[in-house]
């Protein structure tokens, strides 16, 4: 009689083990518990040891989260705080660059800085379902919506919000901004910090597709602010032409923005009336600068090749795309990010 009472109880016992959904769902409420105390790291080990749950929302969220708070990143300092810094108006998108995350310090350099790596993360899981999607595809909205439904909606909220504060950091940094609260229309005042810089990078290769005319033409036109010419502007070495990581540097950005071209209007068609509202003209200005390319620069004499580098570079939402893009090249980059991201901050 004890031995079958003794078997009861291991029947019951091994009949009460986790299934794997209960088990992800354990560990992703231990994450946010982790979270709210800011272990960072140890929400991240117990996530990635539980293995990539590329089809739960939930996790994929918190997991992005986990990787975010390593950067600093807080939702709730975002919303009080960050959102209202950027506005509609292209030429103060550079209000990014004030956001509380912006300003942390640099080391060794943008391209290797932990919490730049670890934002840089947090918004890659999202984008591509934790890997669902492989990293030389384009992580587009349908494709998650393939994988989440209606449920992603959380993921692509959330991979806008942190896409900003990505390029907040990119703006600061590069932009060696200058910050003052005080000045609520203007709180990043380019080229306005110790490295006293001019131009976030160099466009000695965009006058090779743009024509050197045009290019000069429009730094000189009060465009670009403080960057009013292709020559004598200070650059940050590890942006410059010969730097080893210029082209995964200027694809960031440029990838930033074409995913936040994307993400913008699908996420304030899901949150009318909120202080989202202060950047619904941000689509309008990045549609601007799309037409610009397309249509007045590339006037200058650009060739077949040149132009399908454009109209790649236009639309790309791959980094891995973006760096190893044969049809991609550096004068495209350039000119996109000429016109894209160096005129939305003055």
């Amino acid at each position: 009689m004890k031995k079958f009472f003794l078997l009861l109880i291991l029947v019951g016992t091994l009949g009460c083990g986790k299934t794997p959904e209960q088990k992800a769902t354990d560990t992703i409420s231990r994450a946010n518990f982790l979270l709210t105390t800011r272990q960072c790291q140890e929400a991240i080990n117990i996530l990635e040891a539980l293995g990539r749950q590329t089809s739960n929302p939930n996790y994929i969220v918190t997991l992005a989260s986990a990787y975010a708070c390593k950067a600093g990143y807080s939702s709730t300092t975002f919303f009080a705080q960050d959102i209202s810094k950027i506005t509609s108006d292209n030429s103060t998108f550079g209000g990014t660059a004030a956001m509380t995350t912006s300003d942390d310090a640099v080391t060794p350099s943008f391209y290797t800085d932990t919490k730049v790596t670890s934002l840089l993360t947090a918004i890659n899981i999202l984008l591509y379902a934790g890997g669902a999607i492989d990293s030389a595809e384009e992580p587009t909205y349908a494709k998650r919506l393939e994988i989440y439904g209606n449920d992603g909606g959380d993921i692509n909220s959330f991979a806008m919000y942190l896409i900003l504060a990505h390029l907040g950091k990119f703006y600061h940094y590069f932009g060696d901004a200058s910050v003052n609260l005080a000045d609520v229309a203007n709180p990043a005042t380019k080229a306005g910090g110790a490295l006293a810089g001019t131009c976030m990078t160099s466009y000695t290769n965009a006058e090779a597709i743009l024509a050197a005319a045009d290019v000069d033409t429009y730094l000189s036109a009060a465009n670009t602010g403080s960057c009013d010419s292709v020559s004598g502007s200070v650059i940050r070495a590890e942006i410059n032409d010969s730097a080893t990581n210029r082209r995964a540097l200027l694809c960031q950005a440029i990838v930033g923005f074409n995913n936040l071209f994307e993400l913008l209007p699908l996420v304030l068609a899901d949150a009318a009336g909120t202080d989202l509202s202060t950047i619904s003209g941000v689509t309008a200005s990045i549609t601007a600068v799309k037409t610009a390319l397309t249509t007045d620069f590339t006037n200058g004499g650009a060739g077949a090749a040149d132009q399908a580098a454009l109209a790649a570079t236009i639309v790309v939402q791959s980094q891995e795309t973006c760096e190893t893009s044969t049809t991609i090249n550096l004068r495209s980059l350039e000119a996109y990010f000429l016109l894209l991201v160096e005129s939305t901050f003055k």
